[in-house]
């Protein structure tokens, strides 16, 4: 492994969101209406996930600890769309706040499915930046840096599969 050279790899750049997202209010008042059941049973739950969006989109660790977190946070907004209607202007919508890796502005959204876009995107960032980062000088070390990228283009094919058509404009 001496003889191959160690190139330098591209990776892409994370997105970040300057701001919380408040879970709180609107969860609450839609199981209070719907569900007729006391919100306050589910402070807990709403803690954690707006704990779990923190880690996800605004303090994201660069290493695998920080992968497990981003798709721990885009499982748990496939399942609250399943039971919140969470798309722009309905009952339980939410506000997230990204910006643009590339421009630099910032834009407000309140489709869960954007939010779900960008979270998808920094797992494919991630991956990329992890797989550039490992060690190539042993066959161990191609085989993690290549698994890496195959997770990094599963996410990004997987983005482009779901289309973010909807979003696109605005984050």
């Amino acid at each position: 492994m001496e003889a191959v050279p160690k190139l330098p790899l591209i990776h892409f750049q994370l997105k970040t969101s300057p701001a919380t997202a408040e879970f709180s209010h609107r969860l609450k008042e839609y199981i209070r209406t719907h569900y007729n059941e006391d919100p306050e049973a589910y402070n807990k739950e709403i803690k954690d996930l707006e704990t779990l969006r923190q880690h996800a989109a605004r303090k994201v660790q660069r290493d695998f600890t920080g992968c497990s977190v981003l798709k721990k946070y885009y499982s748990q907004l496939h399942l609250l769309q399943k039971r919140f209607p969470m798309s722009t202007d309905e009952a339980a919508s939410v506000s997230f706040v990204w910006i643009d890796v590339y421009s630099g502005l910032q834009s407000t959204v309140t489709d869960v499915k954007c939010e779900q876009a960008c979270i998808l995107h920094n797992v494919g960032a991630l991956h990329s930046k992890l797989g550039a980062m490992d060690n190539r000088q042993s066959s161990e070390g191609i085989k993690i840096s290549c698994t890496h990228f195959q997770c990094a283009a599963w996410a990004f094919q997987h983005l482009r599969e779901i289309g973010r058509a909807s979003c696109r404009e605005r984050v």
